[in-house]
């Protein structure tokens, strides 16, 4: 679903259905005639007995002592599945819970074939943009967590906890040729791809022995260098060439470029780079 239906049908239990307003039983009062109206499209509710009234979060945070299937839920949309992600696979099913409406994504220049292909989402409980994680055979591993919400002043980006950046390139599973960009964050691996390029992200801005095994093992051998136009990205680009010493190895120039990274170039601009990359062979150690 598009909407929140796929969270109210999980939790309680529905009566009528009028288009995009559904009726269920009231958590806050003996309810034996459901009077609480539900827009699942909107997200908001209001109890036409006791004259309750908010979003969609607070109706599921006033469930007391929910079963252990909704608590689960509950954990996820929450952001609370991050404890338990670590390296194992989790079902496909758990990205219908990030299925919702969200402008987030287009107005950071992706098409909707860019998000369904990445699985790109929105958890409306926790205001997070959610990015999948995935390993290089394609299973989900976990979310990377974008915080969208106004004047939060803490990290940007949660990754799964137990999550192991350096055995990992973001976009791996996507591959399908010997030559890819390798950026430092996900979302300029996302643009990139987009414009017409295998990407990976390094998750940083250091590219680790385990993940030059991953490109190894992919098949890959020629790379494009295409780091953030600063000076962590120029000192990224020589740490990473070192680390590359039997691959075709390119290197992009920002040329005074008023870009500061990949993300925020129109896709002509990202082609005309990467095919302007300089090439060399890769470092040795």
């Amino acid at each position: 679903m598009s909407d929140y239906g796929d969270i109210i049908e999980r939790m309680f239990e529905v009566g009528d259905r009028s288009g995009d307003e559904w009726t269920i039983r009231c958590p806050r009062h003996e309810d034996n005639r459901p009077s609480l109206r539900v827009n699942v499209r909107k997200g908001v509710f209001m109890c036409l007995s006791c004259q309750w009234k908010g979003q969609i979060k607070d109706l599921i945070g006033d469930v007391p002592e929910p079963e252990p299937e909704v608590a689960d839920i509950y954990r996820v949309l929450n952001g609370l599945d991050e404890d338990t992600v670590g390296p194992r696979t989790l079902p496909e099913s758990v990205l219908r819970r990030y299925r919702f409406p969200t402008d987030y994504w287009t107005g950071r220049g992706f098409d909707r074939a860019t998000i369904t292909a990445w699985d790109l989402g929105y958890d409306p409980l926790a205001d997070d943009a959610i990015i999948p994680i995935r390993t290089a055979s394609g299973d989900l591993s976990g979310v990377i967590r974008r915080r969208l919400t106004e004047g939060y002043d803490g990290p940007k980006y949660k990754h799964p906890k137990g999550f192991s950046k350096k055995h990992s390139l973001f976009g791996s599973w996507l591959v399908s040729g010997d030559h890819v960009v390798i950026t430092e964050g996900p979302l300029d691996a996302v643009k990139v791809w987009q414009a017409g390029y295998d990407a990976v992200a390094q998750y940083g801005s250091s590219l680790a022995d385990e993940q030059v095994d991953v490109l190894r093992g992919l098949g890959v051998y020629r790379v494009t260098l295409f780091y953030d136009n600063d000076r962590a990205g120029k000192m990224a680009a020589r740490q990473a060439m070192d680390a590359l010493p039997d691959f075709l190895v390119a290197t992009v120039s920002y040329r005074r470029s008023p870009y500061k990274d990949p993300g925020e170039m129109p896709e002509d601009v990202i082609a005309n780079v990467i095919e302007d990359a300089e090439v060399r062979l890769g470092g040795t150690r």
